[in-house]
């Protein structure tokens, strides 16, 4: 196969500039351009994956490989012969959406400073060639510079910040670029603490290398008057645990930890508390907003710069119980919005957003925890329109996590009356296929899982009895 030298100039579709003045009228393209796009999108639609990808900064006179890192290696370019509906942009052949998912820090120098623990919605970008010099960058944010060298390769630049660009190696993506789905994983104990784990929430920090549990504390009016919002660190490096208790007016369990441009956001009953990472001050607060109901047995995930609330509301003056709510808030506006109705009344049950879909795994249908429900309700956050999958076992609690396409999903299920047993799989966002997963390890019997999240390719699971009590934290390697 010859080296196409073409350019592929490539517009966010939010995004726009005349280049009328840089660019050949593509609107007779010949021979060379039409086998460009078959390359491109196989006459249809094609994905890619990441090979290689450096950072160049001449600013600051860096060169930094990238390519095997988590949140570059979770990127996939689908190429389509869809055209963009953007009428801002004219001479496009083609299209382009790009998985972004875990953000890449872009100004990092280093390996390490490259997560910002900050999920990334997709951009669909226009595409247009020209017979311009493949080494040619015309810079505005969002603009791209491909040469096709082959079906198996691309080569190019993309310009991701001031006077930062990523030169990047694409080749088609292939089920050996997915990560393993392992049917069977094997968990040591690297932690223990004497907390209660009922109510607990947790998410976790590439950058600090960490796990962060949030909870409600015990009642201490030597500290203050009102109820404890507790945050605990556990650094998976050092195994060390650092707790830190802050002054807040919700009293009640569950407190469901984000963290959304560098902050960490907890999402309590009835207050939104947002925390500097270094927990070295009082966190702000903001209300829900609701004049008698409250956040309880909700759960939450995060996608850019929103963090959507699934279900479980109780109404503190009487009112009855309500879970069929989906809620956003924007963590800028700080504002809350009604964005559907879940297709079924939901307590427990943990979600997660890949790719403009949010996935909501399992629960309780009712508030004290009875009733498992073994549906995965999938919601387009384009579409608004909702479709459902299953799992192999009724879940009574979930806890999730994503890991590129995948979704882990742990949990509890009652197997008799007061008797539980914990629950694990992983969920294949691309063909909704569910695998079961076996857990070896010395985990007490009797403890159930009551948190779960991905860090560094292992998986770590918070474990405790169902009655309470004091928690355990065990890791498995994920393949």
């Amino acid at each position: 196969m010859k080296k196409l030298v073409f350019n592929i100039l490539i517009f966010v579709s939010f995004l726009f500039a005349s280049c009328d003045n840089d660019t050949d009228d593509p609107s007779n393209p010949g021979i060379e351009i039409a086998e460009t796009i078959q390359l491109l999108t196989d006459n249809s639609s094609k994905s890619w994956s990441v090979s290689k990808a450096l950072i160049i900064n001449p600013n600051k006179g860096t060169s930094l490989d990238i390519s095997n890192e988590s949140n570059i290696k979770d990127d996939v370019f689908i190429f389509s012969t869809t055209i963009v509906d953007n009428p801002n942009l004219s001479g496009e052949l083609a299209s382009v959406i790009w998985k972004r998912r875990e953000a890449v820090n872009w100004n990092a120098t280093t390996n390490e400073e490259l997560y910002k623990d900050f999920y990334e919605k997709e951009l669909v970008l226009g595409i247009t060639i020209s017979n311009l010099n493949p080494d040619t960058f015309i810079g505005f944010e969002g603009l791209f510079d491909f040469t096709v060298v082959s079906e198996n390769k691309i080569i190019g630049r993309i310009r991701v910040g001031d006077f930062v660009e990523m030169e990047i190696t694409l080749i088609p993506y292939t089920d050996s670029n997915a990560p393993v789905i392992s049917n069977s994983l094997e968990f040591k104990e690297i932690g223990f603490y004497g907390i209660d784990g009922i109510g607990i929430g947790m998410t976790s920090s590439n950058q600090s290398n960490s796990l962060i549990i949030s909870r409600r504390g015990d009642f201490d009016f030597s500290i203050c008057d009102t109820a404890l919002e507790e945050i605990i660190t556990y650094d998976v490096v050092t195994n060390e645990f650092v707790l830190k208790p802050f002054c807040q007016p919700s009293g009640f369990f569950n407190k469901e930890p984000e963290i959304v441009n560098g902050k960490l956001i907890v999402v309590a009953s009835n207050t939104i508390n947002t925390y500097q990472t270094s927990l070295t001050n009082n966190p702000t607060s903001i209300s829900n907003n609701f004049t008698t109901e409250i956040f309880s047995r909700h759960k939450t995930a995060s996608y850019d710069t929103d963090i959507f609330i699934v279900g479980s509301m109780l109404n503190t003056a009487g009112g009855g119980d309500t879970s069929e709510f989906l809620f956003k808030y924007n963590t800028v506006s700080q504002n809350f919005d009604e964005v559907a109705r879940l297709p079924e009344p939901v307590f427990y049950a943990d979600a997660e957003i890949v790719d403009d879909k949010l996935y909501i795994f399992g629960g309780s249908s009712k508030h004290i925890g009875e009733g498992a429900i073994d549906t995965i309700s999938i919601y387009d956050l384009n579409t608004g329109e909702w479709q459902s999958s299953s799992i192999p076992k009724a879940v009574n609690a979930t806890f999730t996590d994503r890991y590129q396409n995948l979704i882990y999903v742990g949990g509890y299920r009652e197997i008799d009356g007061g008797v539980y047993e914990s629950f694990l799989g992983v969920f294949n966002t691309t063909d909704e296929s569910f695998t079961e997963i076996s857990m070896e390890s010395d985990m007490v019997i009797d403890d159930v899982i009551r948190e779960l999240k991905i860090l560094n390719n292992k998986l770590y699971l918070v474990t405790g009895a169902i009655t309470g009590g004091s928690i355990k934290i065990y890791e498995a390697e994920l393949n």
